[in-house]
């Protein structure tokens, strides 16, 4: 009788999470690939769009992440950011998920300062236990900031911590 109660509870709880309305409950460790480019160039060292990024990570507690460098721009495949060339590298890290960002802002020096522009970022969160997109999409930003050049770091970061959480809201 303690065993058929037993199955039914572990039944229950399996049944609970795979139709909760949190898709993202069974992320755990993400694999996250950031294509930055400034004024149509590729950042590829000292991005602080990712710093933002791993920052909102870090306060959220429960998940591990790591980055991995790319020289060349994601690919969209059915109005997608295309996570399959970064299947095997996920899979052999230990990654349960692949976080891909597409961001792109324009830059340019404006009297003693900078105007910084974004429209969008665009996104996909793949699930590799569930072998699929749960989330993806863009993320509307709308920036027109005019800021200190000292400020530059600080702004794109804000931007980065801003759009992981709401990817991951």
């Amino acid at each position: 009788m303690k065993k058929n109660i037993f199955i039914l509870l572990c039944l229950f709880v399996y049944i609970l999470s795979t139709f909760s309305g949190n898709k993202i409950s069974g992320i755990y460790t993400t694999l996250i690939i950031l294509e930055e480019r400034e004024n149509e160039n590729f950042i590829l060292e000292n991005s602080s769009i990712i710093d933002g990024i791993f920052e909102a990570l870090w306060n959220k507690n429960e998940y591990i992440f790591f980055d991995m460098m790319i020289d060349k721009p994601l690919s969209i495949v059915q109005d997608k950011l295309d996570i399959e060339p970064f299947l095997l590298a996920a899979r052999e890290s230990g990654a349960d998920s692949i976080l891909l960002i597409k961001f792109h802002y324009s830059s340019k020096e404006e009297k003693a300062g900078l105007r910084i522009k974004a429209d969008g970022v665009f996104f996909n969160l793949y699930s590799l236990n569930h072998l699929k997109s749960i989330r993806e999409g863009e993320i509307k930003v709308k920036v027109n900031e005019y800021i200190e050049i000292s400020k530059k770091v600080e702004t794109l970061k804000k931007i980065g911590f801003n759009v992981l959480n709401k990817i991951y809201k």
